[in-house]
């Protein structure tokens, strides 16, 4: 018996709905009956690159290895956001530069809103800012713990950057290891390699170093005054192999008594090339004022100046509890993007107030 039309058509019409359907089921593509999507393949977690029960002598290697590698390096297209006390961020373009040991420049070019030049050399460090004073100031190495630790500059103003510091933030020089102990971090993958120093007036600070064990490289430093105060701290991220090193492409610098924080972005690096000598040199300009600090710091102690230590509200330095209790650094309920700089609560800034409304 023969098909009509009409029977042919509905018949094609029917396979080639259970051909789609069968189709769709074969390509895991359930939508349509409301099921689940499936999941995507998982990747495979690459291998640690350190054993998470490495020891300090044996991890410090590690990184001096990494380290040694790089001797100086320049980025000239970098961007820069910078939070002075108080104010809201700014956003401008910056040079940087540094070459071990002590080389370091920085120069930041906001157009009207803000522009910096802060350096160091072998023999001191520098720093101009503006808007404010057309004022460069200096400090020989030699005066940066009476820079540091005298009363005037815990009030009105502190300083800037720790050349030494700084230049490990950067990762062109070793770490101090003398004395370094490593503790355990409540981050199953992260440890905390600390070293106690001594100032020339004998007070004591801490500097913390804290490394991430499966990428094998330091995501924070920290240094700490005798009171478990954050003198300053650096979080680094967004890491790029150059000539076989591992450095940071994102690093942010806060200093926690000054309510001020910078972050750069890092692009273009270039490793290991020659940089011109007078790169390490002031700025000089004749409408500048060049003022050295220790000594304008002993003109107002023999004037009879009365300096008055500025006391600290303790309710709004939430890290004066010890920094480490049982070995282990405190990172309780908190998210693992804020680490490592968990110990401290978080600030709620506001940065808009209606007019009308009572401060």
């Amino acid at each position: 018996m023969q098909e009509s039309p009409t029977t042919r058509t509905a018949s094609r019409v029917l396979m080639g709905t259970l051909a789609l359907m069968v189709l769709l089921c074969n390509s895991g593509c359930h939508g349509i009956w409301g099921g689940r999507s499936p999941l995507p393949p998982t990747t495979a977690r690459q291998k640690p690159a350190l054993p998470y029960e490495i020891g300090a002598a044996e991890l410090v290697e590690h990184l001096h290895a990494n380290s040694d590698r790089v001797h100086s390096w320049i980025a000239r297209d970098c961007r820069m956001s910078i939070r002075m006390p108080n104010g809201m961020p700014v956003r401008l373009g910056a040079t940087i530069a540094c070459e071990e040991p002590r080389n370091f420049r920085l120069v930041a070019d906001g157009s009207l809103v803000v522009s910096a030049d802060i350096g160091s050399n072998d023999g001191q460090c520098w720093w101009w800012m503006q808007p404010g004073e057309n004022v460069l100031f200096t400090v020989p190495h030699s005066e940066m713990d009476y820079v540091r630790n005298h009363p005037l500059m815990s009030k009105t103003m502190s300083m800037p950057f720790e050349p030494d510091w700084l230049m490990e933030v950067l990762g062109v020089t070793r770490l101090s290891a003398e004395g370094m102990t490593i503790h355990r971090d409540t981050h199953p993958e992260r440890v905390n390699l600390v070293s106690e120093h001594n100032t020339a007036d004998g007070r004591m600070f801490r500097r913390v170093t804290v490394v991430d064990l499966h990428g094998g490289h330091i995501v924070a430093h920290r240094m700490v005054d005798s009171a478990n105060h954050t003198i300053a701290r650096a979080k680094l991220s967004d890491f790029q192999y150059k000539q076989g090193a591992k450095l940071p492409g994102k690093i942010e610098i806060d200093w926690p008594t000054m309510d001020m924080s910078m972050t750069f972005t890092i692009r273009n690096l270039a490793v290991n090339g020659e940089l011109q000598g007078n790169l390490w040199q002031p700025p000089s300009a004749k409408s500048m004022t060049y003022v050295s600090l220790p000594d304008h710091l002993r003109r107002l102690e023999q004037s009879g100046h009365q300096f008055k230590k500025m006391e600290l509200d303790p309710n709004q330095r939430p890290n004066d509890r010890p920094l480490f209790d049982g070995n282990v650094q405190r990172a309780s309920g908190v998210q693992d993007s804020d680490l490592p700089w968990e110990d401290e609560a978080p600030k709620r800034r506001k940065w808009f107030r209606f007019p009308w409304r009572k401060k």
